[in-house]
Protein backbone atom coordinates (compact mmCIF):
# COMPACT_ATOMS: atom_id res chain seq x y z
CA UNK A 1 0.00 0.00 0.00
CA UNK A 2 2.86 2.40 0.74
CA UNK A 3 4.02 1.97 -2.87
CA UNK A 4 0.67 3.39 -4.07
CA UNK A 5 1.01 6.26 -1.61
CA UNK A 6 4.57 6.91 -2.76
CA UNK A 7 3.49 6.87 -6.42
CA UNK A 8 0.62 9.25 -5.68
CA UNK A 9 2.96 11.62 -3.87
CA UNK A 10 5.43 11.50 -6.75
CA UNK A 11 2.69 12.18 -9.30
CA UNK A 12 1.45 15.13 -7.24
CA UNK A 13 4.99 16.51 -7.04
CA UNK A 14 5.39 16.21 -10.84
CA UNK A 15 2.00 17.86 -11.41
CA UNK A 16 2.95 20.74 -9.10
CA UNK A 17 6.22 21.28 -10.97
CA UNK A 18 4.41 21.27 -14.32
CA UNK A 19 1.91 23.85 -13.04
CA UNK A 20 4.80 26.13 -12.07
CA UNK A 21 6.35 26.08 -15.53
CA UNK A 22 5.49 29.00 -17.76
CA UNK A 23 2.84 28.25 -20.36
CA UNK A 24 4.37 27.86 -23.80
CA UNK A 25 2.33 28.70 -26.83
CA UNK A 26 2.12 26.58 -29.93
CA UNK A 27 5.01 27.39 -32.30
CA UNK A 28 2.56 28.11 -35.13
CA UNK A 29 0.87 30.85 -33.10
CA UNK A 30 4.29 32.17 -32.11
CA UNK A 31 5.35 32.26 -35.79
CA UNK A 32 2.17 34.08 -36.80
CA UNK A 33 2.75 36.69 -34.08
CA UNK A 34 6.49 37.08 -34.89
CA UNK A 35 7.40 35.53 -31.55
CA UNK A 36 9.20 32.67 -33.33
CA UNK A 37 11.15 33.38 -36.48
CA UNK A 38 13.36 31.42 -38.86
CA UNK A 39 16.95 31.32 -37.70
CA UNK A 40 18.22 33.60 -40.48
CA UNK A 41 15.67 36.32 -39.67
CA UNK A 42 16.29 35.95 -35.93
CA UNK A 43 20.04 36.33 -36.51
CA UNK A 44 19.43 39.45 -38.60
CA UNK A 45 17.30 40.96 -35.86
CA UNK A 46 19.86 39.98 -33.21
CA UNK A 47 22.68 41.49 -35.24
CA UNK A 48 24.50 38.16 -35.06
CA UNK A 49 25.82 35.56 -37.45
CA UNK A 50 23.26 32.81 -38.18
CA UNK A 51 25.81 30.17 -37.16
CA UNK A 52 26.11 31.79 -33.72
CA UNK A 53 22.35 31.66 -33.19
CA UNK A 54 22.26 28.05 -34.45
CA UNK A 55 24.95 27.10 -31.89
CA UNK A 56 22.97 28.82 -29.14
CA UNK A 57 19.86 26.87 -30.21
CA UNK A 58 21.71 23.55 -30.16
CA UNK A 59 23.25 24.30 -26.76
CA UNK A 60 19.84 25.11 -25.24
CA UNK A 61 17.86 22.41 -27.08
CA UNK A 62 17.53 19.99 -24.17
CA UNK A 63 17.25 22.52 -21.35
CA UNK A 64 14.18 23.88 -19.60
CA UNK A 65 14.63 27.13 -21.64
CA UNK A 66 15.12 26.10 -25.27
CA UNK A 67 16.00 28.92 -27.62
CA UNK A 68 14.18 27.43 -30.57
CA UNK A 69 12.26 24.59 -32.15
CA UNK A 70 13.77 22.33 -34.80
CA UNK A 71 10.96 21.91 -37.33
CA UNK A 72 11.60 19.98 -40.52
CA UNK A 73 15.34 20.53 -40.16
CA UNK A 74 14.94 24.31 -39.75
CA UNK A 75 15.25 26.26 -36.51
CA UNK A 76 12.41 28.53 -35.42
CA UNK A 77 13.86 30.83 -32.79
CA UNK A 78 11.80 31.90 -29.78
CA UNK A 79 12.25 35.68 -29.90
CA UNK A 80 11.50 36.48 -26.22
CA UNK A 81 14.07 33.86 -25.21
CA UNK A 82 16.54 35.24 -27.78
CA UNK A 83 16.15 38.70 -26.24
CA UNK A 84 16.92 37.24 -22.79
CA UNK A 85 19.96 35.45 -24.22
CA UNK A 86 21.18 38.61 -25.96
CA UNK A 87 20.95 40.63 -22.78
CA UNK A 88 22.83 37.96 -20.84
CA UNK A 89 25.50 37.34 -23.47
CA UNK A 90 25.94 40.75 -25.11
CA UNK A 91 24.42 43.28 -22.75
CA UNK A 92 21.43 45.56 -22.52
CA UNK A 93 22.48 47.77 -25.44
CA UNK A 94 22.56 44.83 -27.88
CA UNK A 95 19.21 43.64 -26.55
CA UNK A 96 17.56 47.06 -26.98
CA UNK A 97 18.89 47.37 -30.54
CA UNK A 98 17.51 43.91 -31.37
CA UNK A 99 14.14 44.78 -29.80
CA UNK A 100 13.95 47.88 -32.02
CA UNK A 101 14.70 45.79 -35.13
CA UNK A 102 12.11 43.22 -34.06
CA UNK A 103 9.45 45.90 -33.58
CA UNK A 104 10.19 47.29 -37.04
CA UNK A 105 9.91 43.79 -38.52
CA UNK A 106 6.58 43.23 -36.74
CA UNK A 107 5.24 46.51 -38.15
CA UNK A 108 6.29 45.47 -41.66
CA UNK A 109 4.57 42.11 -41.20
CA UNK A 110 1.38 43.81 -39.97
CA UNK A 111 1.31 46.05 -43.03
CA UNK A 112 1.86 43.04 -45.30
CA UNK A 113 -0.99 41.15 -43.60
CA UNK A 114 -3.31 44.14 -43.98
CA UNK A 115 -2.47 44.22 -47.68
CA UNK A 116 -3.48 40.57 -48.00
CA UNK A 117 -6.75 41.17 -46.17
CA UNK A 118 -7.80 43.97 -48.51
CA UNK A 119 -6.81 42.17 -51.73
Amino acid sequence: MSTDTEHAALLEQIAAELRERPHQRNWIAQFRDCEALPLSRAAEIAGADPETIRRWCVAAEHTDRPLGYLVGGLWLVDMPELMRQLETRRGERACRAAEARLEKYREQQSIALLGCATA
